[in-house]
């Protein structure tokens, strides 16, 4: 998609013109859904592995079935856990900013559109990256799926920083002063 540095600061402008607007003020479980989706995804990989793991290594785990349950409810916990609190500060501002807008402007945007086209590519990274990643720690040894939590940490964080890369283009400083502005709209305090 071809975007102008004219069509950034319209977008900008639009956005700015919305929120001027008598707006629902956004709960925080706005937040917690969008976080909700992407764990959720985590969760399935991470089960995924566990069968994976139980059917390659079932005779290897001294304490049988249960040993095997309580290795699978760690990394479970790590998984639910630990990206979400990364994500949970990454994402929780911008998210809370999009609820405010109406949905006309949130189909309209440029600028939105393209953050949710290079966070859906981010994201599928992170799934096929922890993909690899948890299949190697299954075919290495019993158990190491439990370790799955730091590997989706860790790609959490190397993708919100390629995330920004990709997004730093868009942010001209007619979009940054717009930004700035929206923030400051959306955080003033009555007088």
């Amino acid at each position: 998609m071809r975007v102008t540095t004219d069509d950034l600061k319209k977008d900008v402008e639009m956005l700015l013109e919305d929120l001027k607007r008598n707006y629902e003020i956004p709960s925080v479980l706005n937040s917690v859904r969008f976080l909700s989706k992407v764990v959720a995804v985590a969760l399935v990989v991470q089960f995924l592995l566990s069968v994976l793991d139980f059917y390659i290594w079932e005779g290897e785990y001294r304490g049988g079935v249960r040993e095997a349950i309580i290795v699978y409810c760690i990394g479970f916990l790590g998984v639910l856990l630990l990206p979400s609190f990364v994500l949970l500060i990454v994402c929780h501002n911008p998210v809370m900013m999009i609820s405010c807008l109406s949905d006309e402007t949130r189909r309209k945007s440029v600028l939105l559109k393209l953050a949710k086209t290079k966070l859906q590519y981010i994201l599928c990274f992170a799934i096929v990256t922890n993909l690899f990643v948890g299949v190697c720690f299954t075919l290495n040894e019993p158990a190491m799926i439990a370790f799955m939590g730091g590997s989706w940490f860790a790609t959490v964080i190397i993708s919100t920083f390629i995330y920004n890369m990709m997004m730093t283009p868009y942010f001209t400083p007619a979009v940054v002063s717009g930004l700035s502005k929206v923030k400051e709209l959306l955080t003033a305090s009555p007088k």
